[in-house]
């Protein structure tokens, strides 16, 4: 049964990754901030977002999630997520769909509305759903993006109340850095440095991110993220 749960998982994952170089896409994406913005993928494109964190003291944790542009104001993506918990790796699989509100627009603010449904493979009994609202604000022309998000996620064991925030400032036009501080539950908070380099202008964006708890007791990691966005038609 645990494996019939992680091939179905790998093949939503291949079936996607198949979609996304038929499909273009415009939008911009951090595969490293744990702080969603208000956009969505752009109707009948998509992306695909790619990253590892090397955590100080454990193994290793690698997220791959294909998003497509379903509706006008919709996005549909699939996330697979593999983490050690106490020396045993688990693989996630994370579905979420994704509402425009607002949509965000230069020198004005945007927002959205998330739900996300987690469930890991080889432990099926461990179920988790997240509602989530991003929020967006635009300043000077598009060279500054402050984002903001405030979630509820409930699981078998607790429910936390998650909150995060960033802060995008364009260097140059094609190098972006952003500071986030963020919650992953409710005794420990985090801040992250994500410096994003544009290397093929609107399909390939490298990222590289330091982050730590800021009082020191949960550890630190370092991060490498790809977001791929293919331009084909």
């Amino acid at each position: 049964m645990v494996l019939n749960h992680f091939i179905f998982q790998e093949i939503i994952v291949f079936i996607l990754f198949l979609c996304i170089i038929v499909f273009k896409n415009n939008t911009v994406a951090s595969p490293l901030l744990n702080t969603d913005d208000a956009g969505i993928t752009p109707l009948n494109s998509c992306q695909i977002e790619s990253s590892i964190r090397f955590i100080k003291h454990t193994q290793p944790e690698y997220v791959i999630t294909p998003a497509c542009g379903v509706h006008d104001h919709l996005e549909f993506s699939v996330g697979y997520i593999s983490t050690v918990e106490q020396d045993i790796r688990y693989s996630t699989l994370n579905l979420q769909l994704k509402q425009v509100l607002k949509p965000v627009e230069m020198n004005d603010w945007g927002s959205a509305t998330s739900l996300a449904i987690e469930r890991k493979a080889n432990d099926p009994h461990r179920f988790a759903w997240v509602l989530n609202v991003p929020y967006t604000r635009s300043l000077y022309d598009d060279r500054l993006f402050l984002n903001s998000n405030l979630a509820y996620r409930s699981d078998q064991n607790q429910h936390n109340v998650l909150f995060s925030a960033s802060g995008s400032y364009f260097l140059h036009p094609k190098t972006l850095l952003s500071l986030e501080l963020f919650n992953q539950d409710q005794h420990e908070r985090y801040f992250q440095t994500v410096l994003t380099q544009e290397l093929i202008h609107d399909v390939l964006r490298l990222e590289t991110s330091f982050a730590r708890s800021i009082s020191g007791f949960r550890g630190q990691w370092f991060g490498l993220g790809l977001s791929y966005s293919p331009n084909i038609f």
